[in-house]
């Protein structure tokens, strides 16, 4: 069974990454979707089951409502992570893979949501489920700026 992609068109008034679905093209309700291309995070909170720390980094790329990042540091070697935002841009839901310093593959998915920080960074915090182990928890990401507050 095939997937069906959504369509979306950009418009001219709106920035890279905020989208409109073909159907709201000329309604006067946009879809905003966060834009998390080039954004760094690091871990503020972790669930006793999540093996991320603050010294884990994530980086992300965007396409759209796609989005992808690579993360690493702490106990993780290298992780990867991919999923889409909700059709509101609202919840960014995805999948992870990672390999940690005792050579551990584990991966599971997640449901995000995105809000600003009173400075107006990002927060993400993640709802995840282990795939390849049992658990389930909370973790809290705030964005980096490029200012020094990533050392």
């Amino acid at each position: 069974m095939k997937r069906q992609r959504k369509e979306f068109l950009v418009s001219p008034d709106v920035q890279v990454g905020n989208a409109i679905p073909p159907s709201m093209a000329k309604g006067t309700h946009p879809l905003t979707i966060p834009r998390l291309q080039g954004r760094r995070m690091r871990v503020v909170s972790t669930d006793p089951v999540g093996v991320v720390s603050g010294q884990t980094i994530l980086e992300f790329e965007q396409t759209n409502d796609m989005v992808s990042a690579r993360y690493r540091g702490g106990t993780i070697l290298d992780g990867y992570l991919l999923g889409t935002f909700d059709s509101a841009g609202v919840s960014l839901r995805f999948c992870y893979v990672q390999v940690d310093l005792h050579g551990g593959v584990d991966a599971g998915s997640s449901i995000c949501t995105i809000s600003h920080l009173k400075d107006g960074r990002l927060l993400l915090r993640e709802e995840f489920q282990w795939l390849t182990r049992s658990g389930s928890g909370t973790n809290v990401f705030e964005e980096i700026r490029s200012t020094g507050d990533d050392v």
